[in-house]
């Protein structure tokens, strides 16, 4: 990534935004304030899953200890089929985004790991015992089974209501993507779309470019994919997170640059 003396952190900078379309305005904001460039182009969208099953856990919360909100998508799609019973679950939401988008729509929030995943939330007390408790995980078809399987394990009984799909859209490498000088990645999903178009299309310098990343577990799947490049990983697995791993790599380069 470039060094470079303009005042903006980011001037001189090109940013590849992958996430969903509508996910990306605010972040492409952010960064533009800055000073960089950003370049668009989704590698994953999101879109409702009409399941009648997942309708008819969501119209019966009345029946759960514990409702757990995985994503903001998660609550986003699950909006139109909530009803809210006069003696309301606990609801846990992982992510402080998914935890203002319940809060906007008057659903309080028990638990918000600090820690925006799924051992972030399993290290909390509440669920160190929860043996016999019924608990709906509302999430996306295929999602990660791991919080299921570790909440069945210490005697939960779990449900899962899926209420959106992720799809790959269609999308051709061209030198416009070469200019980019990190690229932003928040879904192992994305990672892998990333992969096999650059393989499908013959353009080995993906594999050279910066990753930038919201989680640890998606570093370490980059490793096996073959990028060159020590990825940077937000401390937050958040927007600001994201702006902050970029922020402070632009600077430690103009430190560099300047020695």
């Amino acid at each position: 990534m470039p060094g470079n003396d303009h005042q903006l952190p980011l001037s001189g900078y090109c940013i590849w935004i992958t996430r969903p379309q509508h996910q990306s305005a605010g972040l492409a904001a952010q960064l533009q304030a800055l000073g960089a460039e950003v370049l668009l182009q989704p590698l994953l969208a999101i879109s409702a899953y009409e399941n009648p099953q997942s309708r008819t856990c969501l119209s019966q919360l009345a029946n759960y200890d514990l409702v757990i909100f995985v994503s903001a998508n998660a609550l986003e799609y699950a909006l139109p089929y909530l009803h809210m019973p006069k003696i309301k679950p606990e609801f846990a939401a992982i992510g402080s985004a998914t935890a203002a988008k319940c809060r906007e729509n008057g659903i309080n929030v028990d638990y918000v790991p600090e820690q925006a995943d799924s051992d972030g939330l399993l290290a909390m007390p509440r669920f160190e015992d929860i043996k016999a408790q019924q608990i709906l995980i509302v999430r996306g078809v295929g999602g990660r089974a791991y919080l299921g399987e570790q909440l069945q394990r210490r005697g939960a009984q779990v449900e899962y209501a899926e209420v959106y799909q992720r799809q790959r859209p269609e999308v051709s490498l061209s030198a416009a993507f070469v200019r980019a000088d990190a690229i932003l990645i928040t879904s192992s999903e994305a990672l892998a779309h990333l992969v096999e178009l650059a393989q499908r299309d013959k353009q080995d310098w993906v594999f050279d470019k910066q990753l930038v990343l919201i989680h640890e577990r998606i570093a370490g799947r980059a490793g096996e994919l073959g990028f060159t490049l020590n990825p940077l990983v937000a401390r937050q697995a958040n927007d600001a997170g994201l702006v902050e791993a970029l922020v402070d790599r632009a600077l430690s380069a103009k430190e560099r640059a300047s020695e």
